[in-house]
């Protein structure tokens, strides 16, 4: 479940702990999420799951103030008797966001360089991520479908991530609004984000008015 072998800096790279925001968070702001399925069942890596989510975010407000980030979600997983989504690796504009969510939530953050443009011809909306190691994805994309309020309570579902040991079970309250979004360009880093050779982006939403509330994470001993 953890990234760590793949992205070694995630491990070595210490962050500055006085910048740590302890939980409960509560973040607003808007989203563009993909949602992916594996083009063949043999194409999967270890630690990979059929379905997958990548998601571009824009908190405009925020416990260590706005910032933006891009997240993939590998699979779902089910761990001590709870089912929720291996959100791992993400990459944050934010060290303050990176350092509070490795000691809160167990998540391998890593901090990048994300534009976002929400004023291109036509509705269009482009975003551009990229760290020191180079382009982490591109994407260009249009909302075309009508605005649905969502919203899902902290107890269906909890994100879980294993990080030190430890395993972090991560109750999220989530609602906003919701539209079908096209897509006009996308290309995203196949060995640290997801190869796109061999999944497929099978539905896509454009989110506004968004409000997520990251609790406090229930922490148990990995399972061994």
């Amino acid at each position: 479940m953890n990234d760590a072998a793949t992205h070694p800096e995630i491990t070595t790279w210490p962050g500055n702990a006085s910048l740590i925001a302890a939980p409960p968070w509560t973040l607003r702001g808007q989203a563009v999420v993909l949602i992916t399925v594996a083009r063949r069942r043999a194409a999967l890596d270890p630690g990979e799951g059929r379905f997958g989510t990548v998601a571009f975010i824009d908190y405009a407000e925020s416990d260590v103030g706005p910032y933006r980030e891009l997240l993939r979600a590998r699979r779902w997983v089910r761990a001590g008797g709870r089912i929720g989504p291996n959100v791992d690796p993400i990459w944050v504009t934010s060290e303050a966001s990176a350092v509070s969510g490795r000691a809160n939530w167990g998540l391998s953050k890593l901090v990048a360089t994300i534009n976002r443009d929400p004023s291109a011809a036509g509705g269009a909306e482009t975003w551009i991520a990229r760290d020191a190691h180079g382009p982490l994805g591109t994407l260009r994309h249009r909302p075309v479908g009508r605005a649905l309020g969502v919203a899902k309570p902290g107890w269906l579902g909890r994100m879980q991530t294993l990080a030190a040991g430890q395993l972090f079970h991560t109750p999220i309250t989530v609602r906003g609004t919701v539209r079908r979004t096209q897509i006009d360009t996308l290309s995203l880093d196949p060995e640290r984000v997801i190869d796109l050779g061999r999944h497929r982006v099978v539905a896509a939403f454009a989110i506004t008015d968004g409000l997520m509330t990251f609790h406090a994470a229930d922490v148990q001993p990995a399972p061994r």
